[in-house]
């Protein structure tokens, strides 16, 4: 989706003043993109470690399965190791319990959500799921178990759904500035990168912008995408102030 000549940042004004300054930029190599977008100047974009692509939204969390095998676990605790670090589960620990033990080993908002069929993993054929926050791991944990000092049947652990690794994607780190950048389903392309300068947070929220990046970005979403370290990169948004 392309915004209208007279949407674009460049050709607008904001109590007297442009929307978008450029006070920095460069020419940077724009990822291969499957959708063909057209990027028009104040669109976000991220850096992938090799190459600017469109804001990605971070929906692919990560979701993981522990299943007991008919027989419930009679005794003993479990390892849950996530991102190489292990929290000790008690083999009858409710949902309620794994969450804030995986809470207290890596800080709150690691697990969007933990739900179990049966009580716990003591009742027969019980299920519990772990649904990680899609920010987390930048949605792809590395997330294993160790089962051997449980008594009772065999646990599995399983990724109904391991995430995607964004490598960055999913966060500001700079915007097309000047002109269009067409993006192509072949090849990279090449476009003027704003790396320092600032943008109005109005003109960034509006429907038009965020559709041009990938998934569906709502407004409050850019916003705290808006706040993540963007000013120590000498990238400015106005319009913030009043937004939590």
């Amino acid at each position: 989706m392309a915004l209208e000549s007279n949407e674009l940042f460049s050709q607008r004004s904001f109590a007297g003043r442009p929307r978008m300054v450029v006070e920095r930029n460069r020419v940077g190599t724009f990822a291969v993109d499957a959708s063909a977008r057209k990027l028009v100047p104040g669109t976000p974009i991220a850096y992938n470690g090799t190459d600017w692509v469109p804001l990605a939204q971070g929906a692919d969390a990560a979701i993981y399965t522990i299943t007991a095998n008919a027989t419930a676990a009679s005794a003993g605790t479990f390892l849950l190791i996530v991102e190489g670090q292990a929290s000790q589960i008690a083999f009858d620990a409710t949902a309620a319990q794994i969450q804030a033990e995986l809470e207290a080993r890596h800080g709150a908002g690691i697990v969007a959500a933990v739900a179990t069929t049966g009580t716990d993993l003591g009742d027969n054929s019980a299920v519990v799921t772990l649904t990680f926050d899609e920010n987390f791991g930048s949605g792809a944990p590395s997330v294993e178990a160790d089962m051997s000092d449980l008594t009772g049947n065999v646990h599995v652990l399983a990724a109904t759904d391991a995430g995607t690794e964004l490598l960055g994607a999913e966060k500001i780190r700079g915007f097309v500035a000047h002109a269009d950048v067409q993006l192509s389903a072949t090849d990279e392309v090449q476009g003027d990168v704003m790396l320092a300068g600032e943008v109005h947070r109005d003109d960034i929220n509006t429907a038009a912008i965020r559709a041009l990046c990938t998934g569906s970005i709502s407004e409050a979403e850019m916003d705290i995408r808006l706040k993540d370290g963007l000013r120590e990169l000498s990238l400015h948004v106005r319009g913030l102030a009043d937004v939590n």
